[in-house]
């Protein structure tokens, strides 16, 4: 039998870090409120979704006490849509995944620093 080469999905989104925003001011929840992710039934990680007015949509990672703020965006830095919400709600359980697995006193991988 042949092998075939499998190639890993490019990358669709993109989190950029953002400055700590309290989501009961001029914040909605987004078309998924959020996901979350438990290991060994010890350690688990969560991230909130919302959206500005401007349709930005902002996350809010947490695990253990570490808090990440960032701004979600496709990776060539459009607005996500309401049709992006199955295949982002996977890519951020894979990224609280590799944060939990990683150390969560470290920041996500995956997370851009500057905007």
């Amino acid at each position: 039998m042949k092998e075939k080469n499998i190639k890993p999905k490019p990358r669709q989104f993109k989190l950029v870090h953002v400055e700590p925003f309290d989501a009961r001011r001029g914040y909605r929840r987004w078309k998924s409120p959020g996901v979350g992710v438990q290991l060994a039934d010890i350690s688990s990680a969560d991230a909130d979704f919302w959206r500005d007015k401007s349709g930005n949509v902002f996350v809010r990672l947490t695990s253990q006490g570490y808090v990440y703020h960032c701004q979600a965006m496709q990776i060539d830095g459009k607005q996500l849509s309401v049709h992006d919400r199955k295949e982002f709600d996977e890519f951020i359980t894979g990224v609280l995944h590799d944060w939990m697995i990683q150390g969560v006193d470290d920041s996500p991988e995956g997370l851009d620093e500057d905007f």
